[in-house]
């Protein structure tokens, strides 16, 4: 039997219509073939370095199709890193956690699945709107420190409008008000305002603070300051207590820093503990310091302390 081939390549084999589906359904192209995500260190939004419109520069993107499988949390969250030169330090584990969103109160277990290529607008990151949260949980190397210290901070001003609402805080010093570098109302120089979407998640006293140190350039406020819900609030709030989200929302009622105190001598704080160790990583190099407080120093008998410093 003679087998026409130009009849066999005019006439090709028969597809059955569910398999015809199934293939479609496998090549077919993402509805959203981006994933949309922030960028934070613990101080607060970064800019992120794949930001495809320079008027929003904290807004990132990755192509659906960078994402290798399986496509869960781990695996995206390693991709994201990879594109922001964060890179994994040996000895050190994760150095990145991923949120839902800027107000998430949690991260999302590395093992949850992602619904990537889906065409629920609801999608993980699928649009600008419901973008994603990379977030560093460690301290930045020498190098990674240089480059978002470079960073304009002016953008933290209060000039909205805001993407999610602003928040509002009273700065002060152990015996008064103090004066908010992003002060906006000449008759309340003490009170400030960012925008909620700066501050790293969670929403908490230790993530407020860090962001509102970075955005004032006041490294005091940073670690051991204290945080009142309000000026009424007889005790501070825990540092990793989640904050109600209409706390601070309103110039009448703004959340409260109050410095730490501070000592001379042998009797300094221990902020500049911390911030020693700070400076020895920027100059050094060497890549970790430790977020936990360091233990209080045990107080020194005064007659023996005289004569060592003031």
């Amino acid at each position: 039997m003679t087998i026409d081939k130009d009849s066999a390549n005019r006439h090709p084999p028969p597809r059955y219509e569910s398999n015809m589906g199934e293939e479609k359904e496998r090549t077919a192209s993402p509805a959203y073939p981006y994933i949309y995500y922030r960028v934070y260190t613990m101080d607060g939004a970064v800019p992120s370095k794949t930001a495809p419109n320079p008027q929003d520069p904290f807004i990132g993107r990755m192509a659906v199709t960078s994402v290798p499988p399986p496509h869960n949390v781990a695996t995206l969250q390693r991709c994201l890193a990879s594109a922001e030169g964060f890179s994994d330090i040996e000895g050190r584990g994760e150095r990145t956690t991923l949120f839902e969103s800027p107000v998430a109160l949690s991260q999302m277990p590395s093992k949850t699945s992602l619904e990537l290529r889906g065409r629920d607008r609801d999608i993980h990151g699928g649009t600008q709107a419901n973008a994603l949260v990379l977030k560093v949980i460690d301290d930045l190397t020498a190098a990674e420190a240089a480059a978002v210290e470079s960073i304009d901070r002016s953008q933290y001003s209060v000039c909205g409008p805001f993407l999610y609402y602003p928040v509002y805080y009273h700065l002060y010093t152990r015996v008064g008000e103090d004066t908010s570098t992003l002060s906006f109302d000449a008759n309340q120089p003490a009170i400030g305002c960012i925008e909620r979407s700066h501050i790293a998640p969670p929403f908490t006293p230790a993530s407020i603070r860090r962001c509102i140190a970075k955005a004032e350039r006041k490294p005091v406020y940073a670690y051991f300051s204290a945080v009142y819900a309000d000026i009424m609030a007889q005790k501070p709030l825990h540092d990793h207590m989640p904050i109600r989200a209409e706390v601070g929302v309103t110039e009448g009622d703004p959340i409260v820093l109050v410095q730490p105190e501070r000592k001379k001598g042998l009797f300094n704080r221990q902020v500049e503990l911390k911030a020693a160790l700070v400076r020895l990583v920027f100059t050094t190099g060497h890549p970790r310091v430790l977020e936990r407080r360091p233990e209080p120093v045990p107080a020194m008998n005064p007659t023996r302390a005289s004569g060592y410093g003031s």
